[in-house]
């Protein structure tokens, strides 16, 4: 799609496209060091110390031979050392491997096999079903209550700072199968794409965004985890989802955008508390993974005064796809439009794959 068949709510500057979303956090630190960059439980760190400790860990894998062409996959719940263990995989030069903590012996045995990781780095209660999973001789480090703090390596190492054109992320997705399959993305890719979807949604300096959804998954990872470090925002990590809890959260820290699925927005609406909470902060809200009907969006928009904006992503392309514009018209019960870019066809798999007539 060229620039002449732009929707004009694209605008006509590009927003800032980092080299790698290491990258990213490396100016962001730079720039605002004493922002608040993380919050989850009573864990608390500034860009400065987020930094730090994505480096410290990131220089501890290259000593550990960790390095280009290396996967490290990552077996964690939502918390501040699965945000630093994301970037400090990519700072060593690695390819991160986010997979489900809640995966079965059979679903993730095959998958490490496929992946040949070169390290897990694991929640401390997964354990036994890590080494019962792992192929021989594979390497792990265990994080979280009686094993490691990745949060308290603060030291002042450099952030090493990966190849934009070398592999950022191995994300593996069910697809329409329900067989897991890898899909590699490069550091250049994923940059691209936050701009890409900054064009559509744009954010402010220091937004204050509720991470729910879990980060091993890419839309949690696009939507919270690099949209925070983009805005030089505050991510507020939920370890686990309850309603009462995110309408706590969104009062507490005074939340100014909220990424969530059509089943946590229905959720947080039937909770008692909803009619009481105080939401005044939220400016707007992103919806994804499935589509969300109407009347759930219309509900949510006249109690908060906060609009959302539904979008559509594929793992494979980074991920985001569309998005209905914050600044613009947006149609309810849609994906939106594309973002620049992107050309988007719709086919009709049961006859062969031929494009579908504009409106069907």
């Amino acid at each position: 799609m060229n620039a002449a068949q732009m929707p004009p709510t694209w605008p006509m500057v590009w927003p800032k496209r980092w080299s790698s979303v290491v990258h990213m956090l490396e100016q962001t630190a730079e720039r605002v060091p004493e922002q608040t960059a993380l919050i989850c439980g009573d864990t608390q760190l500034s860009y400065a110390q987020y930094r730090s400790c994505v480096a410290a860990l990131a220089v501890e894998f290259r000593q550990m031979g960790i390095g280009a062409g290396d996967r490290v996959a990552l077996l964690m719940c939502n918390s501040a050392d699965l945000a630093i263990a994301m970037f400090a995989v990519q700072a060593a030069g690695a390819q991160v491997v986010p997979l489900n903590p809640a995966y079965t012996q059979a679903e993730l045995a095959p998958v490490l096999v496929d992946a040949d990781v070169a390290l897990l780095v694991h929640d401390s209660e997964l354990a036994m079903i890590c080494a019962a999973v792992l192929p021989p001789r594979t390497p792990t480090l265990a994080v979280g209550a009686g094993a490691r703090d990745l949060t308290e390596a603060q030291v002042p190492a450099a952030l090493p700072l990966p190849d934009p054109q070398s592999l950022s992320t191995l994300q593996y997705t069910g697809g329409t199968t329900g067989v897991a399959k890898g899909v590699e993305l490069s550091h250049a890719a994923i940059a691209t794409n936050i701009a890409q979807r900054e064009a559509l949604l744009p954010t402010i300096s220091g937004e204050r965004i509720l991470a729910i959804t879990p980060l091993f998954h890419v839309y949690a990872v696009s939507m919270g985890l690099y949209l925070a470090v983009n805005c030089a925002g505050t991510l507020v990590i939920v370890p686990k989802f309850t309603a009462a809890g995110v309408l706590q959260d969104i009062a507490r820290h005074r939340i100014t955008f909220l990424s969530a699925s059509p089943a946590i927005f229905q959720a947080v609406m039937r909770d008692d508390g909803f009619n009481r909470a105080d939401l005044s902060s939220l400016r707007v809200c992103s919806s994804g993974s499935a589509a969300l009907a109407a009347d759930v969006l219309q509900r949510w928009e006249r109690a908060t005064g906060a609009v959302i904006c539904e979008g559509y992503g594929q793992t494979e392309a980074g991920p985001v796809l569309t998005y209905n514009p914050l600044n613009g018209a947006r149609l309810p019960g849609t994906v939106g439009t594309a973002v620049p870019q992107t050309e988007i066809s719709i086919v009709d798999v049961q006859t062969g794959l031929t494009e579908m007539p504009v409106g069907q």
